[in-house]
């Protein structure tokens, strides 16, 4: 059986396809010029054992330069920030981080709108209570949600 390198593994994960918890975790990169959000998201994305904080960024020109190191499966990606916002950016990280599935996650629905028409995933409005935007998550990436009487979603 050929072996694959952890790197080849990563690039071609592909976080739909998770069949059991011995699969690996999907990477997600965090975009969110506020220190306070990209806490809760990571909070939030740590309670479930399906998805895996690959890294954090505070405005799209760092978003890019993690993408490109880090290529996650999925790139959180806030629209308003500095220095450039989640709609000058997207082209770029589609473009280092070929397989990564773009989520919006934005209090601006026009504005994310207009990134899920030029190739997002999907949009999650920001503001949802931390168990709510974990399920919309799961859901959108085509993974288990989370029951909270029993806690994170394990794959059978």
């Amino acid at each position: 059986m050929p072996s694959t390198t952890d790197s080849e593994a990563r690039t071609s994960h592909d976080p739909a396809r998770r069949v059991s918890e011995f699969d690996p975790p999907t990477r997600v990169l965090i975009v969110d010029d506020a220190a306070s959000t990209r806490r809760l998201l990571r909070a939030v994305l740590e309670y479930s054992p399906l998805l895996e904080v690959a890294g954090e960024a505070d405005n799209g020109l760092s978003a890019i330069a993690q993408a490109t190191a880090l290529q996650p499966d999925v790139i959180l990606l806030d629209v308003s920030m500095p220095f450039l916002d989640g709609l000058g950016a997207q082209s770029d990280l589609l473009r280092v981080a070929p397989l990564a599935r773009i989520v919006v996650l934005s209090a601006a629905d026009q504005q994310a709108e207009r990134l899920v028409a030029a190739g997002a995933l999907a949009f999650v409005p920001k503001g949802l209570p931390p168990l709510e935007l974990l399920e919309r998550l799961l859901t959108v990436l085509g993974l288990p949600t989370v029951d909270p009487a029993r806690g994170p979603a394990r794959s059978s």
